[in-house]
């Protein structure tokens, strides 16, 4: 009896030993920056509100291991930490979904390649295919604009080179969009669309729009964290709608200095909200042409914008605004993001003097303009 109990006993063990970790994350680092290969790693969750750091390891010769388990499909991200202090925490990074598989992750200057077996992982990599090329066609659109906005010699051929780039810019967006839509649709029993629905879509829609696409999600991701959030998430955006008080946040000008962004004077507000640096230069142009269109003495125009403020401040003393931009500090920042939902696609907000909401929607939606004519 003692060796038939000993016996299974070993049994199990080699069974639990052959078992391999809930998921096993190998991978290489390789980048020109010094101390970057011989640094450490993070593994943390992230999820668009805060991020939990679960894990840390070193990077030898440039390569890393984690292993561990997780419980479901979460969303996270890798990010290097230099040697060098005085270095950026993530000078590379990778967004990912982890279940419980084995990934070989690449980890480059500027990009990163995932292999898994893990249909989240895959799924979401379609979606980041999709998206890279998209932004690649919207890039290509801003550098011919920029080039024959510099040959333009008249206003006139200004205004028309702008014109014909925000054209394009809107048609691609636009076509983007709807694919986006059906492509969530389509995998609307998949946690990775319930992402990928509030970072890169949900803000582009009219409330009733993502409401109707997010009652579409089938029964058996509702009880994930993701579906909670964004569930969340649409229920303090409904109240900002046409005719609510407009939320007051802090925001600063690009010396520091503290304002209100509504404030408290009688006027119309018209406030453009474009919270991804340098890559909305053709919105801000179009915000810009909005402006010189309805500019009146009882209306406010301002820029919300979201990077560097050294960098800002180089990029307005080459080419001035007509009016004044602020950026988000801090938990400012989050705070105006979580409030006014505006993080990833540009916004415009229309106040009557009261600060009561006229108008809030994506700036390609073109529903400002009754609202502007009738100021």
């Amino acid at each position: 009896m003692k060796k038939l109990l000993t016996a299974f006993l070993f049994g199990l063990l080699l069974i639990s030993c052959n078992n391999k970790p809930g998921f096993v994350i190998e991978g290489t680092v390789s980048s020109d920056i010094e101390g970057l290969e011989s640094g450490e790693i993070e593994l943390f969750e992230f999820d668009n509100e805060n991020s939990i750091i679960t894990c840390r390891t070193k990077i030898i010769d440039g390569k890393f291991t984690f292993t561990g388990n997780t419980k479901s499909v979460k969303r996270m991200m890798i990010s290097t930490v230099p040697v060098n202090p005085n270095l950026a925490r993530a000078e590379v990074l990778a967004d990912f979904y982890l279940d419980n598989t084995y990934y070989q992750i690449d980890l480059f200057r500027d990009d990163s390649e995932i292999q898994t077996t893990s249909v989240e992982q895959n799924l979401y990599q379609e979606h980041h295919n999709n998206d890279r090329e998209v932004e690649k066609k919207l890039n290509e659109i801003d550098v011919w604009f920029r080039t024959n906005d510099a040959k333009a010699t008249t206003d006139e051929e200004k205004q028309a080179v702008r014109q014909e780039a925000m054209n394009r810019h809107y048609e691609i967006a636009d076509r983007a969009n709807k694919n986006l839509i059906e492509w969530v649709k389509k995998n609307n029993d998949n946690i990775v669309a319930v992402d990928i629905f509030h970072i890169r879509l949900m803000r582009n829609l009219r409330q009733r729009q993502a409401e109707d696409i997010f009652k579409s999600f089938k029964p058996e991701i509702h009880d994930y964290n993701s579906y909670k959030r964004v569930k969340k998430w649409l229920n303090a955006r409904s109240n900002i709608t046409v005719g609510s008080l407009a939320p007051e946040q802090p925001v600063y000008d690009l010396k520091g200095k503290e304002w209100p962004l509504l404030g408290q004077s009688k006027k119309y507000k018209v406030i453009f909200f474009g919270l991804r640096e340098m890559s909305h230069y053709l919105p801000l142009a179009r915000f810009t042409s909005i402006y010189e269109q309805y500019k009146k003495d009882n209306i406010e125009f301002k820029a919300v914008v979201n990077g560097e403020r050294n960098k800002w401040i180089t990029y307005l003393q080459c080419d001035p605004l007509p009016y004044p931009v602020y950026l988000p500090d801090g938990d400012a920042h989050l705070g105006l993001w979580a409030t006014y939902d505006c993080m990833t696609y540009p916004s415009m907000l229309i106040v009557d003097p009261d600060n009561n909401i006229l108008e809030f929607n994506p700036l390609s939606s073109k529903t400002w303009e009754e609202a502007l004519k009738n100021i």
